[in-house]
């Protein structure tokens, strides 16, 4: 048989009681004819849209009603009715259910009604009433006697982090856009986020269509909310249809791709580029970032709602909190269920879910764990227990910042994967002007520069600030082999010992680490990089007066960065330039320190180049 044969295929079409048989000769139907073509079979009028529908192996429902849905269904869903010639010359044969995106007489009414849990009905009509409670971030919002989404699991109260407030305030500076998505790290509160928009929604009187989160194999629960209560709507009825249609609804989806319509969108997703490629489409529309909590964050909502320690000991939820980082799901949730169930065995607890993590770093090569992420589809879930989709240093939500979950995953990488890193180094470093690119190299030199200062050895390094003695000159530092101990506090911190010191806490100001007698190293590939002068100033309260040599701290840098790398300034805990008084700090000797990265030429060759630069340039000025 010829490779170009077509070979058919019947599609039986049910509508109603009738079923007919289409077939098809292309590879891909032409949504065009055939939809004319069941229009009249059917007798359905010429003007009534209509759609077909597919449920899938999976009990997912598809919709087609457009040529590039047809497309999707055909190529993704269907691979084989795609390629006939896989099927050794057999007519192919599947079925679908005919809609329509209209009511009309021939078609049973579409709503479901007086189908709705009486949980969300008292939900959605307490929400108005729901007292905001507290400040700062311990705020939460108290429903009293309803659910918070009308899930008893969820309780009565719902923690308003400060980034809630962000974006609900930069939907309402920005009219003009229409359509968000707001994703994040799987298990940050995205769907928190949603009951909370409800609540902001439910205080407007805003007409709501809200799709909740549901499991793959679930049926699709779709609730239309106004002021005179809760009616669970079917895809394709009046009431849904006339609601969509209109811009001042607030259509609310979690999890899924929602319709598009000109009803104000908002969809809350894990980062399945599935869910909303679609959306991102339309001219008016966008995708915000929400961040990982603070350790303070967790803090103030285990206070609300975990308080009971017999529940939820605040030591079981720091030990998942150096594993997790900012994920609620593991380090509050998770850790409270599976602490009632264990009869309170906190050991079996870590164990449990720090295995979880440690399998998803097992799954495969350091390369394939970042294909997964960045592919961002729900197979490579798994991915974000290691990377975590942090707030872009500018403090944009429009952007991210990539980061280990936590010190101990990164650790816990780095003894799996550095041979890998070694091996690879070139691919892994290369430089790129891409954001994303670069955001992935400071995250893999990081954690490379780790491992060098930990090895220990001789390293070029290059006094900074203009005006010293020996600023620009090259010099080399060694440093003995040393081993790797993490902490939480400074406290704890002892640097007559061959240790390399590092934080717990993803978020300690101005230092990555630090090792006697008084070095403290900032890691970056990034030629700025202001330094906080509270964090500073607190680190070194620990080794202040306790040695002859002032301190130093070395900007740890690739071997591009390194020869044009300048002094750093000191900023404010709120990125502004200080102005204030140095105090100890003006002790404090900035230095460049030189991880070689395999592209670098000779130290004598770039040394060589640097002084005669620095002597014409010294010429010049005389002249």
């Amino acid at each position: 048989m010829s490779s170009h044969q077509v070979i058919p295929l019947l599609i039986k079409i049910k509508y109603a009681a009738v079923t007919r048989i289409f077939q098809v000769n292309q590879p891909v139907p032409i949504w065009s004819n055939l939809s004319a073509d069941i229009v009249e079979r059917f007798g359905i009028p010429k003007e009534q849209p209509i759609g077909l529908q597919y449920l899938d192996p999976e009990g997912d429902t598809i919709t087609i009603s457009s040529q590039a849905e047809c497309d999707t269904l055909w190529y993704q869903i269907l691979p084989v009715a795609a390629i006939p010639s896989q099927t050794g010359g057999k007519t192919l044969r599947f079925e679908l259910a005919l809609i329509d995106r209209q009511s009309s007489q021939a078609q049973p009414p579409r709503t479901i009604k007086s189908n709705v849990n009486e949980h969300i009905e008292r939900f959605w009509k307490d929400l108005p009433a729901a007292e905001l409670v507290g400040e700062g971030e311990g705020q939460y919002l108290d429903l009293k006697k309803s659910y918070v989404l009308g899930d008893p699991k969820l309780g009565h109260r719902l923690l308003v982090r400060p980034v809630y407030k962000e974006l609900g305030e930069r939907f309402d500076r920005n009219s003009i856009i229409s359509q968000r998505v707001v994703t994040g790290t799987p298990g940050v509160g995205k769907t928190f986020f949603s009951a909370y928009y409800l609540w902001v929604a439910a205080c407007r009187k805003k007409t709501v269509v809200w799709e909740p989160f549901q499991k793959r194999q679930a049926a699709q629960s779709t609730y239309l909310m106004t002021s005179d209560g809760v009616e669970r709507v079917a895809f394709g009825s009046p009431q849904l249809e006339e609601a969509l249609q209109n811009s001042e609804t607030v259509y609310i989806v979690d999890g899924q791709p929602p319709v598009l319509c000109p009803a104000w969108t908002l969809l809350v997703t894990s980062p399945h580029y599935e869910n909303y490629k679609d959306l991102l489409k339309q001219p008016q529309s966008e995708i915000l970032y929400m961040p990982p909590w603070s350790y303070q964050e967790l803090q103030h909502c285990k206070a609300v709602l975990y308080a009971d320690e017999e529940n939820l000991p605040t030591t079981l939820m720091d030990e998942l909190f150096d594993w997790f980082g900012g994920v609620p799901r593991y380090v509050l949730a998770f850790a409270s269920t599976h602490f009632k169930s264990s009869g309170g065995d906190k050991h079996a607890v870590v164990k449990g879910l720090v295995d979880i993590v440690k399998e998803a770093i097992g799954k495969g090569s350091l390369t394939d764990i970042i294909k997964a992420h960045v592919a961002r589809r729900r197979e490579g879930e798994y991915s974000h227990r290691v990377l975590h989709l942090c707030r872009h240093p500018s403090g944009s939500l429009h952007q991210i910042h990539l980061a280990w979950a936590s010190p101990l995953v990164e650790r816990e990488v780095v003894e799996r994967f550095s041979q890998e890193i070694l091996n690879d180094m070139k691919h892994f470093l290369r430089y790129s002007d891409d954001d994303s690119q670069s955001n992935l190299r400071g995250l893999i030199f990081e954690f490379y520069a780790h491992i060098m200062l930990r090895d220990g050895g001789s390293f070029q390094a290059r006094r900074l600030c203009e005006g010293d003695r020996t600023s620009g000159e090259n010099d080399e530092v060694a440093f003995p082999p040393a081993k790797v101990q993490m902490f939480r506090t400074y406290e704890e911190v002892n640097l007559g010992n061959d240790v390399l010191w590092r934080s717990l806490s993803k978020n300690l100001p101005s230092i990555d680490s630090l090792r006697g007698p008084a070095n403290f190293f900032q890691v970056t590939v990034s030629q700025t990089h202001p330094i906080k002068h509270q964090g500073l100033s607190k680190a070194l309260e620990k080794v202040a007066d306790k040695f002859k040599s002032p301190p130093r701290l070395y900007f740890v840098v690739p071997s591009d960065v390194y020869w044009t790398y300048k002094c750093q300034p000191y900023h404010t805990k709120d990125g502004k330039l200080f102005k204030g008084q140095l105090g100890d700090v003006v002790k404090v000797e900035q230095w460049a320190l030189m991880i070689p990265t395999g592209a670098e030429k000779s130290a004598a060759d770039k040394d060589a180049e640097h002084r005669a630069a620095t002597k014409r340039k010294a010429t010049e000025e005389v002249h």
